[in-house]
């Protein structure tokens, strides 16, 4: 059977997931998905991240045009880490008895979040392929 080409609409909703599992602390996670065939092909959460929780809900729906045959779709959900970062600061301090002066230098720690200086890294926690082509080409799947 020869497989004439056609370009169809693919959304994909994404609802939530379900006890992430990510060593450490809570899960930052946010979704990556790829269209393969498709425009515009990529698309991110990465600036807006569900923050401390492993059972976060997302309701996003992503959507591209996708040529097929050959079309399909890759769904990463990815933990941002943002790591907080603690500064030894040594701070000057004057004290005035009188006429007496005293100098001295006071250790104070600063905590800094390193997400307000966009720094950090995400680590892959799972991820699944759609073959497109098993869905549009079976007719099981057409008549849903």
């Amino acid at each position: 059977r020869v497989f004439i080409p056609t370009e169809v609409i693919v959304r994909v909703y994404i609802l939530r997931g379900i006890d992430l599992q990510q060593v450490g602390n809570a899960c930052n996670s946010y979704l990556a998905v790829k269209f393969f065939g498709g425009y515009p092909e990529c698309f991110s959460t990465k600036e807006r991240p569900v923050m401390k929780t492993d059972n976060p809900l997302y309701f996003e729906v992503f959507e591209s045009r996708v040529r097929m045959p050959g079309g399909s779709v890759r769904i990463e959900v990815k933990d941002r880490m943002l790591p907080e970062v603690t500064v030894p600061l040594k701070l000057p301090w004057v004290t005035k008895i009188g006429n007496q002066r005293s100098f001295g230098l006071k250790d104070q720690d600063i905590s800094l979040k390193t997400s307000t200086f966009g720094l950090g890294w995400s680590e892959n926690i799972g991820e699944t392929v759609v073959d497109l082509d098993n869905r549009w080409y079976n007719a099981a799947w057409r008549s849903l």
